[in-house]
């Protein structure tokens, strides 16, 4: 669960130092961003068993430090088991719970009874994320009395916090069910004030709808966001615009050219318009991207069969460290055109020029181009890019591979 709400220093301490309690012991749970976790944790004391904790706090202050204590505190030696170690979490995470519900009825401020209820839905999520039962309803209450609340501030983050969490499964909603939750939550960004609350909101919407099949509805909804933002006094919240206008601009290639430009990884020019004619699949990704590395196999199947027919890939690397970029191509043997704009010591391979002037937030992002230089289709990847080669290729015959049957006892591969 991906909750949309920001952090105060003191919340994300707990929140990755909670997960480097289950991280090290249990290894780090599926979905959950590694790069979160980077900055080490200070020493903590060993051995704080959750219900022995006395809390009988005087302050919010002082009631606070004592639940970075309590979620700062290694296990003790007797919790060895993975399954005594969900167990010690799920009753840390719960004894919290509790501390934070006993905080507010010490008359917080806004600012502290606002981190307080943060504090007690991250909690409620890494509960969730441990397998406690319940999770989901009792977050779902927790989440109606915030938005009933009388103070407006804590009943906006009740409800962007509950959409934030609607748009978490938007892929699982039939169309119409996308369209008028979609229309819901942009009412609610447009409503509020242009502030970076309403960025992240924003831009949790127009990543769910960019991946939608209601292409109008996704390159209105980036557009409208973009003149939106465009409004404010504060830079920061300025800053997102061009990657509104950029995705607006990506979402609504297919039947219109794309311009591509730059530098291939040798230095040269390359001029995009040469290779009107041919069907050309234009990949943007990196060397340190997972999931581009295993579309790497099928492109390669399909540059062999089909490049004798007019097919050509275009890669453009966001890669900073261009000798590294050259090294993995050589190791990897990639035998397309590899563009690479970000040259330098300070080079930032998500400023290439492309990237930006199509809002290219997410890797790989791989784009069909026809032999009339328009775009077919911006999602042409894996079982589809074989499909739209099929297509545009209805004479040539690939050969189907035999792979050998994996043992039933294998371990099912993510």
């Amino acid at each position: 669960m991906k909750l949309n709400v920001k952090l105060s220093g003191r919340m994300t301490a707990v929140w990755v130092l909670a997960f480097f309690a289950v991280t090290g012991m249990l290894g780090t749970p599926k979905g959950y961003a590694q790069e979160q976790a980077t900055e080490p944790a200070e020493a903590a004391p060993a051995e704080v068993k959750p219900a022995e904790v006395p809390f009988e706090p005087k302050t919010v202050t002082e009631g606070m430090e004592a639940i970075d204590v309590l979620m700062q505190a290694s296990a003790p030696e007797n919790v060895k088991t993975p399954a005594e170690r969900m167990t010690f979490m799920r009753e840390r995470c719960t004894k919290a719970i509790s501390m934070v519900e006993k905080i507010m009825t010490l008359s917080p401020s806004l600012e502290e009874r606002t981190e307080l209820v943060q504090m007690k839905l991250q909690l409620l999520s890494l509960l969730s994320r441990l397998g406690a039962e319940g999770m989901a309803e009792k977050t779902e209450q927790f989440l109606e009395e915030l938005i009933n609340d009388a103070d407006p501030a804590i009943s906006k983050l009740g409800k962007t916090t509950k959409m934030g969490m609607k748009l978490s499964r938007f892929h699982g909603l039939p169309a119409e069910e996308q369209k008028t939750l979609a229309m819901e939550v942009k009412q609610e960004v447009l409503s509020a004030e242009p502030t970076l609350d309403a960025v992240r909101l924003a831009m949790s919407l127009a990543q769910a709808v960019g991946y939608s099949d209601d292409v109008e509805m996704a390159v209105s909804i980036n557009n409208d966001f973009a003149d939106f933002f465009e409004s404010s006094t504060d830079e920061k919240v300025k800053s997102v615009v061009s990657r509104f206008r950029g995705a607006a601009r990506r979402l609504g290639l297919p039947g219109n050219e794309i311009t591509i430009v730059g530098k291939t990884v040798d230095g040269e020019t390359f001029d995009f318009t040469s290779l009107r004619g041919k069907v050309v699949l234009v990949d943007f990704w990196a060397t340190w991207c997972g999931p581009c590395i295993r579309e790497f196999p099928n492109m390669k199947k399909m540059y062999s069969a089909y490049k004798p027919h007019g097919f050509e890939i275009v890669g453009i690397s966001l890669d900073d460290d261009h000798e590294k970029l050259m090294n993995f191509i050589v190791e990897r043997d990639l035998p397309w055109v590899i563009m690479h704009n970000a040259i330098g010591e300070d080079a930032d391979g998500w400023d290439d020029p492309n990237a930006r002037y199509y809002g290219v937030s997410g890797i790989p992002t791989m784009i069909m181009v026809g032999r009339d230089g328009k775009v077919i289709s911006t999602k042409a990847r894996g079982p589809e890019l074989e499909a739209l080669l099929a297509k545009e290729f209805p004479d040539v015959k690939i050969e189907e591979e035999t792979e050998a049957e994996e043992p039933k006892s294998a371990a099912p591969q993510e």
